[in-house]
């Protein structure tokens, strides 16, 4: 007997960290809150607390969801600046472009060693470059995201077991 409850615990051990650690939403954090079952797709708002099976949401009042109706559950982690990135060299790209295919030419005279007729194109490549690259930056700052990270529900649950001559461990693993 003891035999298989040095087993139980030498097996159950390692899960410990998994059941001990903290639920990873706190009060007032921004959530999205899956359930298909109820009609919820993505809805976005603040968290309450969890009680039971039940996670009760904050947007215009408190709103209850069963947990066992919840697919999934993600808690921001705060604004990517991954738009403002990417609209900054978005625009650049398509000012220089634009710059290069609708910029004058200048006419050169036969004579003329040191003319170019590509210079005022490239000139307003460079200007298509620097005001586009600051557009899109600007329009990349008003369209930040949030940076979503998945809660897990409940995927280990152990529990105390009552059996004859004292007591047992159990524990389930949901994948």
């Amino acid at each position: 007997m003891r035999a298989h409850a040095l087993l139980a615990i030498l097996v159950l051990a390692p899960l410990t960290d998994a059941v001990t650690q903290e639920w990873p939403v706190r009060l007032g954090n921004r959530v999205r809150v899956t359930a298909p079952s109820l009609g919820v797709n993505r809805y976005v708002a603040r968290f309450e607390y969890v009680r039971g099976d039940t996670l009760v949401v904050w947007a215009d009042s408190n709103v209850k969801y069963p947990l066992a109706a919840v697919t999934q559950l993600e808690v921001s982690r705060g604004r990517s600046n991954t738009p403002v990135i990417l609209g900054a060299s978005l625009g650049a790209i398509g000012g220089a472009f634009a710059g290069l295919v609708l910029g004058p030419e200048k006419e050169c005279q036969p004579l003329d060693i040191l003319c170019h007729p590509d210079e005022p194109k490239l000139a307003a490549a460079l200007v298509g470059l620097l005001g586009g690259g600051l557009a899109g930056g600007f329009l990349g700052a008003a369209m930040r995201t949030d940076r979503w990270e998945d809660v897990p529900l409940d995927p280990l649950r152990v529990s105390v077991v009552p059996q004859r001559g004292g007591f047992g461990i159990g524990a389930s693993i949901a994948f």
